[in-house]
């Protein structure tokens, strides 16, 4: 289920820091899109109840392994609101107030990964001596970072919020916001939440999080600017010392030009040259 230069940092930096620590895994919905064949391993290990507009639904957790990778996968399953569809598929996902599917997609989208910062939340709540440190990533998990940064139960948990993409903000008018418990309306600032037309889920992640990471050192410049952080400057500038910029890196053993078979003509640094050669094929095959 991975999508973009996000879904290749979340399957390459686990693998990379899992030698450096006593237990490391990541967390995502269980897609309904996720070939089953590819994992391994594959068991439940917990279920539990949320309150949704007042009404329980249950939520169940899977454990597994890809063929890929030795971290393990915390698989989140509810179909309603979380599981069916594609991996950015919001008009699958119920919408509570209408009690029907959402009719917008960004708007189902948006439900489906506030309704998963909440499960994160349950399950950290069931397990909190599981893990010290919760990373998420743009919009759609910055709800779990507030949520975990002002639990009286969760203070021993360190919060990372990473910046990849400042576009997607997860814009939800107040009243899907009171749908869950609880209630994350009292986090916002009120004057900054007119300002940027209703609560938006990345704010959570800038505000709240102990720290916050981009891409690059430079793009940790940029975003500090009216012209690249644009509505979230303000808030990045009170923040930066909290942020840091990291460049993205790469499971080489993965993404390897010498010896990966989805490459044609194998190269390395030293044989660069033969990049082109790649290229060339890749425009006769596309006309």
């Amino acid at each position: 289920a991975k999508t973009g230069g996000l879904g290749d940092v979340v399957g390459s930096l686990p693998t990379g820091l899992q030698p450096h620590c006593q237990r490391i895994a990541v967390a995502m919905p269980f897609h309904e899109e996720i070939p089953r064949q590819q994992l391994k391993q594959l068991k439940q290990i917990d279920h539990f109840e949320l309150l949704v507009n007042h009404k329980p639904v249950t939520v169940s957790v899977w454990q597994a392994r890809t063929i890929h990778s030795a971290v393990p996968l915390l698989l989140f399953k509810q179909d309603t609101y979380l599981s069916r569809g594609k991996v950015y598929d919001g008009l699958s996902v119920l919408n509570p107030l209408t009690g029907k599917l959402a009719t917008k997609d960004s708007l189902g989208q948006r439900l489906k990964y506030l309704f998963f910062s909440y499960a994160l939340h349950a399950y950290l709540r069931r397990h909190p001596q599981a893990f010290n440190i919760v990373h998420g990533h743009d919009f759609h998990v910055a709800p779990v970072l507030a949520l975990v940064h002002t639990d009286p139960a969760l203070q021993h948990i360190r919060t990372v919020s990473t910046i990849h993409n400042l576009r997607y903000t997860g814009s939800l008018l107040p009243q899907y916001w009171k749908l869950f418990q609880p209630s994350l309306l009292p986090l916002f600032d009120l004057t900054e939440a007119k300002r940027l037309y209703g609560p938006r889920m990345l704010w959570l992640g800038l505000r709240w999080a102990d720290a916050i990471t981009t891409v690059s050192p430079q793009y940790a410049k940029e975003i500090l600017t009216a012209q690249y952080g644009g509505d979230f400057a303000a808030l990045l500038q009170q923040r930066r010392q909290n942020l840091f910029g990291i460049i993205n890196g790469i499971d080489t053993n993965q993404f390897n030009p010498a010896t990966d078979p989805n490459v044609r003509h194998h190269f390395s640094w030293r044989t660069i040259q033969r990049r082109a050669d790649n290229k060339l094929l890749l425009q006769r095959e596309c006309g």
